[in-house]
């Protein structure tokens, strides 16, 4: 690339920025159905018709945004499990990780707990396969992530039962999407803390244990 091509590319980066970060404040205070490109161009600073130069439109800002907010928990997520410690550590900081992105984008994902509103998404969503791909690729990443995390556990004897590794990530995965999906019904925001502790200690415990430490307690 070039010298003009990479000083271009810089430009529509951080228009794009300003773009998405006008989007959560428009979309955390009026909600998806009623939030109007007018107003996200207006919060970034554009005209409306310049904003097309980005974002053909609403559905595409909201996927993009969802993807730049994945994408960052996404890094720290695998600098975490990128260490040595033992895998009950490593899963308390990737649980900490995901749901602290969770109190932060909570006045963001909210706006969703609407039916309408999820079907209009839903809807509209099929026009933009190739953002639709990359949110989904990511996803798929830190799955096989997770599942590398737990076979090393596995294989050094901290954890019992972890032949079907990919079965174990998508059962964690979904008691992540539990606890995001009660406090996204409920529009009541994470207690971290609360969570982690909660949902490490089933992890490695089980329902039935009175066992209640995890991490380094």
């Amino acid at each position: 690339m070039d010298p003009k091509e990479a000083r271009e590319l810089a430009i529509k980066d951080a228009k794009c920025a300003l773009i998405l970060d006008a989007a959560h404040k428009i979309f955390s205070e009026k909600g998806y159905l009623n939030a109007r490109l007018e107003d996200i161009a207006a919060a970034a600073g554009f005209s409306k018709p310049s904003l097309y130069s980005y974002y053909p439109d609403k559905e595409a800002i909201y996927i993009s945004l969802a993807i730049r907010e994945i994408e960052a928990m996404a890094v720290k997520v695998e600098a975490a499990a990128s260490t040595d410690a033992p895998f009950n550590v490593i899963l308390e900081s990737i649980m900490r990780i995901v749901f602290e992105n969770f109190a932060q984008t909570h006045s963001y994902f909210s706006t969703m707990s609407n039916f309408q509103a999820l079907r209009a998404v839903r809807d509209e969503m099929s026009k933009h396969q190739e953002l639709r791909e990359h949110f989904h690729k990511i996803i798929g990443r830190e799955l096989d992530l997770l599942e590398k995390v737990i076979k090393r556990a596995s294989e050094k004897g901290e954890i019992a039962g972890a032949s079907e590794t990919g079965g174990l990530s998508w059962f964690i995965l979904s008691l992540v999407q539990g606890v995001h999906m009660r406090s996204w019904m409920t529009r009541k925001p994470l207690s971290v803390d609360s969570e982690v502790k909660r949902l490490v200690n089933f992890i490695m415990h089980g329902i039935s244990s009175n066992k209640t430490k995890t991490g380094g307690e």
